[in-house]
């Protein structure tokens, strides 16, 4: 008897392990939902000023890569031809462009926000336990909040500027 009972201690301590191992995810996760929550509002709809914009770059690179199977060089439907891959406010690696095949364009659009936001907590949460050798639990949320919910992220992406999202931590 005494030897299951200290088995189920131990499988005990393992998911406590486990529980406080996914308890950042989970907050992260949770900050990222009421972070990107106005861009549920209409998830199918473009938001204002330059989302419709850059849904117009995704959607002729999304086009011409899988309408006409050819790769996205150049753009047609643009000032009568325009550079595509070339252009900056091109997402040319973007999970967009896998999930439009599922979704409306829009709605991927918003979802590579909200997966570029929970990876910039995590990875924000990582350097400062690994790099900066933080082990405060609010603390490393409050520097990661510092960071990827700042007000200039957030300005930038309330009018559609998400084709930086991998480079806003350097302006930021």
């Amino acid at each position: 008897m005494d030897r299951s009972s200290s088995d189920l201690r131990s499988s005990t301590r393992s998911g406590q392990e486990i529980l406080q191992a996914l308890l950042p995810f989970l907050l992260y996760a949770a900050l990222t939902a009421w972070m990107t929550s106005p861009l549920s509002d209409s998830p199918n709809a473009m938001g204002i000023s330059d989302w419709d914009q850059h849904s117009f770059y995704d959607g002729s690179f999304f086009r011409s890569l899988y309408g006409f199977g050819q790769p996205p060089f150049w753009n047609p439907w643009q000032c009568s031809g325009n550079v595509l891959w070339q252009n900056p406010q091109t997402a040319v690696f973007s999970p967009v462009y896998l999930l439009a095949l599922m979704m409306s364009m829009a709605l991927a659009m918003k979802i590579n926000v909200v997966l570029y936001c929970l990876v910039g907590f995590l990875g924000m949460h990582l350097l400062l336990r690994r790099v900066f050798s933080i082990e405060s639990l609010p603390l490393t949320t409050y520097l990661s909040c510092l960071v990827v919910a700042s007000g200039g992220i957030a300005m930038q992406l309330a009018v559609g500027h998400s084709t930086f999202l991998p480079f806003f931590g350097w302006h930021s």
